[in-house]
C-alpha cells in the first residue's frame, strides 16, 4: 500500500484488479487471456495400444511468435483409470523438446515416441475423460485445467470413441491400493476386474 503526501495510507478500491507485475506473471496472464496456441508437433509412445498406457506430447506455438513454445504432456491409462495426469510447461523451445525425445530414447524401458495426429490425441485424451466419468474415477483437478487451457471447455464429451478403452469392456486397475486411491472416488467393485 501507498501512502499519500500526508503519510497516511491509500487503500485501492476493492473492485480494481491487481495488475500482474513480474514479467512471468505478464507472460501467463496474457497466455491465459490472448494467446492463441498452433499445433506444431504431436507424438505418442509407439507401443501404446499393446502397453494400455498412451504418453502423449504436445508442443504449440504462440500465434504471432516465431520462439513462443509450450509443452503439454498427457498420461492416458487405457485400460483403467482414463486420463490419469497432464503437465504443461511454457517457455520451452524447440531443440529443448527435441533434447527430450533424445533423453527418452536413451532409456531402454521405455518406448519410442512417433508422429500422432490430432485427431488420436483428441480420442484418446477426451475418451480418457469420459472414461473415467463413467466408471466413477476422480480426474485429478489441475489435469482438468490443463485439459481447458489446451483444448478449451471439455463438458459436454459423452460422444466419445471408446473402443481403445477397457478390458474386456471393463477397467482393469493394476497397482497398490493407496496409489489407486486418489483416482477411486465412487468406484463400484462389480465394475472392475479384480485379480
Amino acid at each position: 500500500m501507498a501512502r499519500g503526501p500526508n503519510g497516511q495510507i491509500k487503500k485501492r478500491p476493492k473492485n480494481t484488479k491487481k495488475r500482474p507485475s513480474t514479467p512471468i506473471q505478464k507472460k501467463l496472464a496474457r497466455e491465459i487471456t490472448h494467446s492463441v496456441w498452433q499445433i506444431e508437433t504431436i507424438r505418442v509412445n509407439q507401443e501404446w495400444k499393446d502397453q494400455g498406457m498412451a504418453s502423449i506430447q504436445l508442443l504449440q506455438r504462440e500465434e504471432g511468435h516465431i520462439e513462443s513454445y509450450r509443452m503439454v504432456a498427457f498420461l492416458v491409462d487405457l485400460r483403467g483409470l482414463g486420463l490419469k495426469d497432464a503437465f504443461i510447461k511454457a517457455n520451452v523451445s524447440r531443440r529443448v523438446f527435441e533434447r527430450i525425445d533424445q533423453l527418452r530414447a536413451l532409456n531402454a524401458d521405455t518406448s519410442k515416441m512417433v508422429s500422432c495426429s490430432e485427431d488420436l490425441m483428441r480420442r484418446l485424451v477426451f475418451g480418457g475423460l469420459v472414461w473415467a466419468r463413467q466408471h466413477g474415477f476422480h480426474t485429478p483437478v489441475e489435469v482438468l485445467r490443463i485439459t481447458e487451457r489446451v483444448f478449451g471447455p471439455v463438458s459436454d464429451l459423452e460422444e466419445s470413441d471408446l473402443s481403445e478403452f477397457g478390458y474386456e469392456g471393463k477397467p482393469l486397475l493394476i497397482g497398490s491400493l493407496d496409489g489407486l486411491m486418489p483416482f477411486l472416488g465412487n468406484l463400484d467393485e462389480t465394475r472392475a476386474i479384480r485379480h
